[in-house]
Formats: C-alpha cells, sequence, structure tokens
C-alpha cells in the first residue's frame, strides 16, 4: 500500500471518487525517543483507502479536509444508489415494454 497527501482539490480529478473504498483511523509511532508517543498514545489521523490499478491506496487526510471529504464522498454514494436504482427501474420498464409488444402481437 501506498501513502500520499490528498486534498479536497484533488477530488476533483476524473475518477477519483469511484474508487473510495473507506475511510481509516491509523495510529502509529513515529520513532522519536522524546516523543509522547514513544511511552504513550500513538499519533492518529485519518486515512482514505482507494482502489488504484487493483492495488490498494492509502492517502493521509489533513485534519482541515476531513469534514469536506466525508460530504462529497457520501454525495457521490448517494448518486451511486439513485444511479443502481435507476438501473432498476429502466429494467423493469423494459420488460413491461416487452410485455406490451409481445400482447399486441398477439391481438387479431
Amino acid at each position: 500500500m501506498m501513502c500520499e497527501n490528498i486534498r479536497t482539490h484533488d477530488l476533483c480529478q476524473e475518477n477519483f471518487l469511484p474508487n473510495i473504498n473507506s475511510f481509516a483511523e491509523q495510529r502509529r509511532k513515529c520513532g522519536k525517543l522524546a516523543c509522547r508517543c514513544a511511552t504513550g498514545k500513538p499519533h492518529v489521523s485519518m486515512m482514505l483507502r482507494r482502489s488504484e490499478q487493483g492495488r490498494t491506496k492509502l492517502m493521509t487526510i489533513p485534519s482541515g479536509e476531513l469534514k469536506d471529504l466525508r460530504v462529497l464522498t457520501e454525495r457521490y454514494q448517494k448518486f451511486r444508489r439513485a444511479r443502481a436504482r435507476l438501473g432498476r427501474i429502466y429494467k423493469t420498464m423494459v420488460k413491461l415494454i416487452d410485455q406490451l409488444e409481445e400482447a399486441r402481437r398477439k391481438e387479431p
């Protein structure tokens, strides 16, 4: 897995949102002997897990960008659900049209 920083404006890139898998909280120690993480609480940062060319990438989310990113991903997920619903409605419509066509052909 690779790590990189992310900014909200990066979300405008084509094909970015479709590859978002999940958010994750990452806890880690920095390795400095005098740091609080050496004996106590580890450092915490939010990460975004996404797929790119079949590989999982981890991207660090700056704390100021987390709220915006959550809003954008919620909107995208809502869009995907609506798109899936439209696909189901379309299939039902096609089935009904086929039934109407078949009924029309049977009538003298």
